[in-house]
């Protein structure tokens, strides 16, 4: 193999391990920010998943170059069980976010009280000093 092809192989597995590495540090902020950003909108939240998925990607796309070029394999393999780790991680925080939209959204729509305090608030509104 040439060289540029074993440089190339390096580089795909130093992309995804940052990749990685930056997902399970900063991943959940991402979400949630994204999250909250879209008026809470789950879809949104799965957004966030893109950065471990890149790693992911760049992690096996580098571990497969590297093989073939003979070169070490270690970041490439470091970046893909890191990346894996931050898959399943921040698949958990979007199904929780999710989960947590579900059960406030029914909360607010079935409370009772909750519409009797929002109608306290509409008649203050409307008092003359």
């Amino acid at each position: 193999m040439s060289e540029t092809n074993a440089k190339s192989g390096k580089m795909k597995g130093v992309i995804g391990f940052v990749l990685s590495l930056v997902s399970i540090v900063l991943g959940g902020w991402v979400i949630s920010a994204l999250w909250a950003a879209a008026g809470f909108s789950t879809g949104a939240g799965a957004a966030g998943l893109l950065l471990p998925i890149g790693a992911v990607v760049f992690s096996a796309m580098g571990m497969s170059a590297s093989k073939k070029a003979g070169e070490k394999r270690g970041l490439a393999i470091a970046g893909l069980v890191i990346g894996i780790i931050a898959l399943i991680y921040l698949a958990i925080v979007v199904a929780g976010l999710g989960a947590m939209s579900a059960v406030g959204g029914a909360l607010l729509e079935n409370s009772d009280a909750l519409q009797d305090a929002m109608e306290g608030l509409e008649d203050l509104e409307n008092f003359d000093y």
